[in-house]
């Protein structure tokens, strides 16, 4: 058996923590005891701009898009867990007001979780409501927006 194998789960989580959250996330590959310690990291870092073009130019359009959203959102939402986050940021497009919702859990998921610093730069078409958790809370105390419409 591996050496780092025998640490203890915080220890990965921090060591992940040092790795880009794609990266951290592909570790839960490697055995049975990592698939789960990639939710240990404390640095998120989410940004769909590598992943998602405007559905005018690419190949298959809307049906395309949806299918990257959603593997987007689920990516997102399987890092939605109860480790403490020191750094949370989020980089995004979105077209609809369920998808604002998903992204005010996430946001509220990071701020229950004592997030530390939080930046979020968000693109959409529809209104931007955020979250009252955001604003009220006590670990906070680096926030950084950025919107676009």
């Amino acid at each position: 058996r591996d050496l780092i194998s025998w640490l203890p789960e915080e220890v990965l989580g921090s060591i992940l923590s040092l790795l880009p959250t794609k990266q951290a996330a592909s570790t839960s590959l490697l055995a049975k005891k990592w698939r789960h310690v990639f939710r240990l990291v404390h640095n998120l870092d989410f940004n769909d701009y590598d992943h998602v073009l405007p559905p005018e130019k690419e190949e298959g359009g809307r049906r395309k898009w949806d299918l990257i959203r959603e593997s987007f959102m689920k990516f997102v939402d399987a890092f939605q867990c109860v480790s403490p986050i020191k750094k949370f940021s989020l980089k995004c497009h979105f077209r609809e007001e369920s998808e604002m919702a998903q992204v005010n859990g996430w946001i509220c998921d990071a701020v229950e979780r004592g997030v530390l610093e939080m930046s979020l730069y968000l693109w959409t078409t529809c209104e931007v409501f955020l979250p009252c958790a955001l604003f009220t809370s006590k670990t906070l105390v680096k926030l950084t927006l950025g919107i676009t419409y």
